[in-house]
């Protein structure tokens, strides 16, 4: 349980050496200056390595932000920080944004990398027709946008499943050597990021906030997000359009089973909703024999030319795409411990739910891996089921004796049930298995705090700021103790 990064960051230094060589040679940033003449010199060679390597850096450091919690929830509050000054989101927007979401998150058909993470979405009041996906996964629609498609699901979800599709193919990231050049010239390039593996009080900078959260995507990438956002609705059980259903369900004219009613109105196919507003403007425009002639030619169309079994054919190879990716990432038992990592993130954040989806995929990815066993016992603690949580815990211990995760996961379940001298042994249990478990001495300090015994609590905090000294969970009163008196022994030596 040593201290890990879990931000790999390009530094400032590394980064203004890139510039100041680029200005060295050209005299100015040449990636900036404007071409008069098509052709091909020093400066453009220039420009073209740094290109490659400044958006091959990006690309790296986007795709290990996208997988880091904190830097998730960062975005999420930056994102609702408006709500201060523009107010609360309509209700019924954040209602059916939440239903069709969920929906297009648990059925949808599509491949969520290892390196991603679970999506989380919010609903902004903004006088803006706009949504966007951001490089952690994090969806941002705003309230107009909804009321613009009528509250109605079916049209959100083809909005919002296009979002989605940016964030499962990772556009941002894999397009970020486009926008290189311009975040170059900001202090974006030239901030480092820093978090611990336990703190997540960071902030990320505020340039870099507002430059990422706009797509930054390419037009091929906006032509996949949209192949793969319809693919991912309509695999949800959404619907794409009346027309569209039923010439992908009906194998032939025959299917559509027209039949004209004693009225006159020319019915068909059957009383799914999804017909209802296409058969309801029909009888309204007295159009319904011509639709039937419509459809009949269509059919006799795509027999001819071939378009229908091109489509289908598409459709499957897409799917097995999409199986194929999964199966790939289900295989790479590697990255089992940075889910469980990013589990103890979420549990830290206070995101149950989310902590459990990333302990369920380590566990998935490595079955017998006590680290996501261990997670999803204190997701159970919390959740309430100690009992079940407990037995976790005990059955991790019977088969890895000594394993301190498995002290530190029963010490937070302990906590769970109140029970804070249980709670204290467990904590000792896991510095005598291991002396590098910190999370000991942080929960330690939580506890002896709670307690008002300061001096335990800040001998507690100590250890523990020994251990990550970039921590950012460690209460100001004891920091502060703790920082001066690191610069009294500075000062005495």
């Amino acid at each position: 349980m040593k201290p890990q990064r879990v931000w790999k960051h390009v530094g400032k230094k590394t980064l203004a050496a890139f510039l100041v060589a680029a200005m060295l040679v050209t005299g100015a940033p040449s990636w900036n200056a404007p071409r008069a003449e098509a052709k091909f010199g020093a400066d453009d060679a220039i420009e073209a390595v740094f290109g490659v390597v400044m958006g091959s850096m990006m690309r790296s450091q986007l795709l290990t932000l996208g997988d880091n919690p904190a830097v998730q929830a960062e975005l999420f509050s930056e994102a609702g920080k408006s709500q201060a000054e523009d107010g609360a989101p309509d209700e019924r927007a954040v209602s059916v944004t939440d239903d069709v979401m969920t929906r297009l998150v648990e059925r949808g058909d599509y491949a969520l990398k290892n390196n991603s993470l679970p999506f989380r979405w919010q609903v902004l009041h903004k006088d803006e027709f706009n949504a966007y996906c951001d490089y952690a996964d994090h969806v941002c629609v705003y309230d107009k946008l909804v009321a613009a498609c009528h509250y109605q699901e079916d049209e959100l979800a083809a909005v919002l499943a296009h979002e989605m599709a940016h964030g499962y193919n990772q556009h941002v990231a894999r397009d970020a050597q486009k926008t290189i050049v311009a975040s170059m010239l900001s202090d974006v390039a030239l901030d480092a990021f820093d978090v611990s593996s336990v703190g997540v009080g960071s902030l990320l900078p505020e340039v870099f906030t507002n430059f990422l959260v706009v797509k930054n995507t390419s037009v091929a990438s906006e032509k996949r997000a949209d192949e793969s956002g319809f693919y991912t609705m309509a695999s949800a059980g959404f619907n794409p359009g009346g027309i569209a259903k039923g010439f992908h369900d009906c194998e032939n004219f025959a299917a559509w089973s027209f039949r004209t009613d004693g009225d006159g109105t020319v019915d068909f196919l059957d009383e799914n909703a999804a017909y209802a507003p296409l058969k309801a403007a029909l009888a309204a425009s007295g159009t319904g024999a011509k639709f039937q002639t419509l459809v009949e030619r269509a059919y006799a169309s795509d027999a001819a030319s071939g378009a229908r079994d091109k489509w289908l054919r598409d459709e499957r190879a897409h799917a097995n795409d999409v199986a194929k990716e999964r199966e790939k990432q289900a295989k790479a038992k590697d990255d089992a411990p940075k889910k469980s990592e990013n589990g103890d993130m979420y549990l830290e954040l206070g995101l149950t739910s989310f902590a459990a989806k990333e302990y369920a995929r380590s566990s998935a990815l490595d079955a017998g891996n006590p680290a996501a066993t261990c997670g999803l016992a204190m997701v159970a603690g919390r959740e309430g089921d100690t009992d079940t949580a407990l037995a976790m815990v005990d059955n991790v211990l019977a088969e890895h004796a000594n394993y301190a995760r498995a002290f530190v996961a029963r010490a937070d379940i302990h906590r769970s049930m109140g029970d804070d001298d249980a709670a204290l042994a467990d904590c000792d249990d896991a510095l005598a298995a291991d002396a590098d478990a910190f999370v000991a001495h942080r929960i330690a300090g939580n506890i002896y705090d709670e307690r008002g015994d300061t001096a335990a609590a800040l001998a507690a905090y100590r250890a523990y700021h020994e251990a990550v000294p970039t921590a950012c969970d460690i209460p100001v009163q004891y920091i502060t103790q703790i920082v001066d008196g690191i610069a009294e022994d500075a000062g005495e030596e």
